[in-house]
């Protein structure tokens, strides 16, 4: 896959911000390199976030988006740019939030299939049932700010 240790830092389930930290500082050019598969360690991040993330560890995402606001615009090779990524993957809206918060122009962005970032939550909001979870149900384009739906 071309990875990194900033690449594999980002994967997986038990990511470590300290960890990631260390290896920005020891080369911090890293953070925005894409993979052989044309990813960067944000779209890393964000495909191997566990659909439960829990709201509390945005610490890590504020880091990336912080330290490579190029890569929120970066799409991978079927077009998804981290917004995207972060709707397709997960149901809390903190992450979602951070992502978009940071890059409120992705929302019009569209993939090889057409998508937006709505879409695709849309997408999994209909392939997932569970009333503990806040669902991404509008992201307006421009005005910095989300609505959910809550216990669907």
């Amino acid at each position: 896959e071309g990875n990194l240790p900033f690449h594999h830092a980002c994967s997986g389930y038990n990511k470590k911000i300290e960890i990631i930290e260390y290896l920005y500082k020891l080369y911090p050019e890293s953070i925005n390199i894409p993979n052989s598969e044309g990813r960067c360690p944000i779209h890393k991040y964000l495909e191997s976030t566990p659909i439960d993330f829990s709201s509390t560890r945005l610490d890590t995402i504020h880091f990336l988006i912080k330290h490579d606001q190029g890569a929120l615009s970066m799409p991978t090779p079927v077009g998804n740019i981290p917004l995207h990524i972060a709707c397709m993957h997960t149901l809390t809206k903190g992450l979602a939030e951070a992502v978009f918060d940071a890059y409120p122009e992705g929302i019009d962005a569209t993939n090889s299939e057409g998508q937006t970032p709505l879409d695709e939550s849309k997408e999994l909001l209909n392939n997932f049932d569970d009333p503990e979870y806040e669902f991404i149900e509008e992201l307006p384009g421009g005005n910095g700010q989300m609505k959910h739906l809550a216990g669907l």
